[in-house]
């Protein structure tokens, strides 16, 4: 099924690489990262951080705070 797939999109896709996707998809959609972890059967919270962009996005979430906050405006105005 993997080959097959793989073929269409040109690209060689693993199980692993839909567990990464479906990992970081649900973190991104606002799963708790809790959840996620025991799904993946995972020891350490950390190794789902690892593979996921969760850090990207708050990193620039709380980036564009900063700018809102330096700018003097604030969220609930």
């Amino acid at each position: 099924m993997f080959n097959e797939y793989s073929e269409k999109l040109g690209k060689h896709i693993t199980p692993h690489d839909l567990r990464d996707f479906s990992c970081s998809y649900a973190i991104n959609s606002g799963m708790s990262v809790h959840d996620i972890a025991n799904q993946a059967c995972h020891s350490n919270i950390h190794t789902t951080l690892l593979y996921s962009n969760l850090l990207y996005y708050l990193l620039q979430a709380n980036y564009h705070l900063i700018l809102f906050w330096e700018a003097g405006w604030t969220l609930g105005t």
